[in-house]
């Protein structure tokens, strides 16, 4: 891995725990706990590597050097260490601690890598290795990838899965897999009902005001899909790079659909 400012404070002058006060956990485990809380990726990174240095392999269980080497791999996201990251969630793939987040981790570090086909492949595996309650939204994810690279009808295929497991946020997947059919081509009804269903979900994540904007344009009321395209691009502004990795493709699609209509 290579170095990236290890052990540097926030402000690049000196150790992150410099003046702790004695007696704070000084054990993986509370090390992990400052880890999880920090917001800057350079003391994420060195008291993770500190809960690893007080890590004993051979009495403290997998699980807790997955979750601090989990904490690197965000670190390394954050700066835009995008090779570290994905070999870093390679490794914890291999480890098998962290099942299907190690390989959602590995599918965005792959996208920010813009290696979408490993990223797509790293998607498939966490559909089916992941919990039963778990398996809608990465059907969700691997639709909306899959549609953005062009393929519409395996997108399709997945948001049928995603349907398929899903218990909440249904009318989501149903909105996506109409939008897949038309991009495919294919005749698409029931766009309006849709669009009433989303437009009165009070619950709907923020991620829907894209959807809610592309089935505005496909229905011809042009300045309320752009009003949800741009409202769900102001949202995105000034989010973390992990967070906003997770929907570069959302972003992306949003952006173009934009400039088509500026055009």
């Amino acid at each position: 891995m290579t170095e990236k400012g290890k052990g540097e404070g926030p402000d690049g002058g000196g150790h992150p725990l410099k003046g702790i006060v004695s007696g704070e956990p000084r054990d993986p485990a509370g090390f992990l706990l400052k880890a999880l809380g920090a917001t800057d990726p350079r003391q994420k990174r060195s008291f993770a590597e500190q809960g690893l240095h007080a890590l004993d392999r051979e009495n403290d269980d997998l699980e807790m050097y997955g979750l601090l080497l989990r904490q690197i791999y965000l670190a390394d996201i954050e700066e835009g260490h995008d090779e570290d990251a994905l070999q870093i969630a390679s490794e914890l793939i291999d480890l098998g601690t962290l099942g299907e987040v190690a390989r959602q981790d590995a599918a965005r570090a792959a996208l920010a890598a813009r290696d979408v086909s490993t990223a797509i492949g790293h998607l498939r595996i966490a559909a089916r290795v992941c919990p039963p309650g778990r398996r809608a939204f990465h059907y969700g994810h691997l639709g909306a990838l899959l549609r953005f690279d062009g393929q519409a009808d395996q997108a399709e295929d997945a948001f049928a899965k995603a349907l398929q497991w899903a218990t909440e946020h249904r009318k989501l997947y149903e909105a996506q897999q109409a939008l897949a059919q038309a991009q495919a081509g294919k005749s698409v009804t029931g766009l309006t009902e849709l669009r009433e269903a989303l437009e009165d979900d009070e619950r709907l994540p923020v991620y829907a005001l894209w959807i809610l904007g592309e089935l505005c344009l496909l229905l011809g009321e042009i300045a309320d899909g752009r009003q949800y395209l741009e409202q769900f691009l102001a949202r995105q502004k000034g989010v973390s790079r992990a967070k906003s990795l997770a929907l570069q493709g959302e972003i992306a699609h949003a952006t173009a659909l934009l400039e088509r209509l500026s055009a």
